[in-house]
């Protein structure tokens, strides 16, 4: 598994720090506020999204789990295909676009099989912005040609290791546009006050997608961006990208791209 800023070595992955997560007032969309203080430990993150071609093996290990659980839907997995024989398979030319389609048990289980996890909303947006809380991943100005969006779509998506000049401060590709991405999080309000290494709320009703999808406007890109969506769901524009405690190991299912 290629992770950004990992050094195997030591264990570690994107950097700790603490970072304003939100927008302040007056800028995002008001579930983006009010903007607050979050601490985040050390942790490790795919650094792109996972492919059609990483999920085809994995729904291929897991046999009828897949379809017991519901964790992908046939229709919406626009780059899947399920052969005659009950096996799966990345479609011709779309084994590196990022796997949509998938529920958000579908990515816990994914990540699971990877010896991961979905990272939190706080991680994400960590990632996403960094330290200098920047806007979009690149930066704060708004380029067009650094992602997968509405106005620069690929087929529709791209792969998942296109767009290296839009990484974000620690080297995560696709962190805006191309697919939605699952978060652990129930969606929630935010509240006031430092917060370390916060979880969400305790239950709810929909989960946390980060990141926006090929067919959104700049506004649902941008690294603060929440929306929500039941765990159930199985559509296309979502997806994810699995994260690891810093002191994790990847086993031997690890692919490169996460």
């Amino acid at each position: 598994m290629d992770v950004p800023g990992t050094d195997e070595s030591q264990g570690k992955g994107v950097a700790d720090g603490c970072f304003l997560m939100g927008r302040p007032a007056g800028q995002g969309f008001t579930d983006e506020q009010p903007q607050h203080s979050v601490r985040v430990s050390c942790f490790r993150l795919g650094k792109t999204e996972v492919s059609n071609e990483d999920f085809a093996a994995f729904l291929n290990q897991a046999g009828e789990d897949a379809a017991d659980h519901r964790w992908i839907d046939d229709d919406a997995a626009v780059g899947l295909e399920k052969k005659a024989d009950g096996t799966w398979r990345a479609v011709p030319g779309r084994d590196r676009w990022p796997v949509s389609g998938v529920s958000w048990y579908g990515a816990g289980a994914y990540c699971e099989y990877v010896g991961g996890r979905l990272p939190t909303e706080a991680e994400w947006e960590w990632a996403a912005a960094g330290p200098d809380l920047r806007v979009y991943p690149w930066g704060d100005d708004w380029d067009p040609s650094l992602c997968c969006w509405q106005g620069n779509q690929g087929a529709p998506y791209v792969d998942v290791d296109s767009h290296a000049e839009g990484a974000s401060w620690c080297g995560a590709l696709g962190m805006a546009g191309n697919v939605w991405e699952w978060c652990a999080d129930w969606y929630g309000t935010y509240t006031t006050g430092q917060q370390d290494d916060p979880q969400g709320p305790k239950e709810g009703e929909q989960r946390v997608v980060r990141g926006g999808f090929y067919g959104n406007a700049p506004d649902l890109v941008r690294g603060s961006c929440r929306l929500r969506q039941p765990p159930e769901t199985c559509r296309d524009g979502i997806g994810f990208r699995p994260a690891f405690d810093a002191s994790d190991r990847a086993d031997s299912h690890d692919r490169e791209d996460g």
